[in-house]
């Protein structure tokens, strides 16, 4: 069944991970940080009942409701939103909360952590999707909205190791990504 939104069909954005080590073992806090083509894209609820249009400022903002659990099937599912100051590009910051529970990855296995939905806008569809419409943030994005990672695992190994893909300082990447360039398609 195809779940519509204002008369209209959503896309659904699944943040998956694939483990490439044995033994990898995910704890505590999950994040991915995106951006999207706000002229064509808008974030809704998950049971499509609402949008977030009216919420989103200059900085994330939590949007209640915004996120489906993947695998995990427990933990808090927080999603967070904002917009850039003309408001063409949105930003999507993606986190699952778990406190102290444990996820042991299965090796070379694609497995969902978070979903989100997304509506299109009025007089926009499908065909109006680049391969820029959802993408990585830039360094400068990512320093204007106060984050400071892109990709953030949190994992049990070597007592806490966090992997991370993105990694910026003043505006700038760092290097040294611990994490394979994301694929979004």
């Amino acid at each position: 069944m195809v779940t519509k939104f204002a008369g209209g069909n959503t896309l659904v954005l699944d943040w998956q991970i694939m483990a490439n080590q044995v033994d990898l073992t995910l704890t505590n806090i999950q994040g991915l940080r995106l951006a999207y083509d706000n002229t064509v894209l808008r974030l809704i609820r998950w049971d499509a009942a609402g949008d977030y249009s009216n919420m989103m400022g200059d900085m994330f903002t939590k949007m209640p409701q915004a996120g489906n659990l993947g695998v995990y099937g427990y933990g808090v599912p927080a999603v967070y939103g904002a917009k850039n100051d003309i408001g063409y590009t949105g930003f999507l910051g993606m986190a699952l909360e778990i406190g102290g529970s444990f996820y042991n990855c299965p090796l070379n296995t694609y497995v969902s952590l978070l979903k989100v939905r997304f509506a299109f806008h009025a007089g926009k569809s499908e065909a109006d999707l680049t391969p820029n419409s959802i993408r990585m943030l830039t360094a400068t994005e990512l320093q204007n909205i106060a984050q400071y990672v892109s990709i953030l695992l949190n994992t049990t190994k070597d007592g806490g190791k966090s992997y991370t893909y993105g990694l910026q300082n003043g505006g700038e990447f760092t290097g040294g990504d611990e994490l394979e360039a994301p694929i979004i398609e």
